[in-house]
C-alpha cells in the first residue's frame, strides 16, 4: 500500500491541490462530499486527508473483490 499512497500523494500533490486545476471536478467532488471548498490551493492537512480517503477506499474495494474492470476476451470466429 505504500507505493499506492506515494502514486496517490503525487497524483493529488499534480491535479487536485492547485487552487485552480484545469478539470476541478474533483474539487467539486471534495467540496460536495467532504467539505473541501473548492478554488484555493489544498493545505497539506488536506492533502493529507484526500490521499487516506484514497487509500481508504481502495483497500475497501480490494477487500470486497472488486479490483479493476477487465473485460472478458474477446470471442475468436
Amino acid at each position: 500500500m505504500d507505493v499506492v499512497r506515494r502514486h496517490a500523494r503525487e497524483l493529488i500533490n499534480s491535479r487536485l491541490a492547485p487552487a485552480r486545476p484545469a478539470k476541478d471536478g474533483w474539487q467539486t467532488c471534495l467540496q460536495i462530499n467532504h467539505g473541501i471548498t473548492k478554488g484555493h490551493k489544498l493545505s497539506e492537512r488536506e492533502r493529507r486527508y484526500v490521499v487516506d480517503i484514497t487509500c481508504r477506499w481502495i483497500e475497501n474495494e480490494a477487500r470486497a473483490g472488486r479490483g479493476p474492470r477487465r473485460d472478458p476476451p474477446l470471442a475468436l470466429s
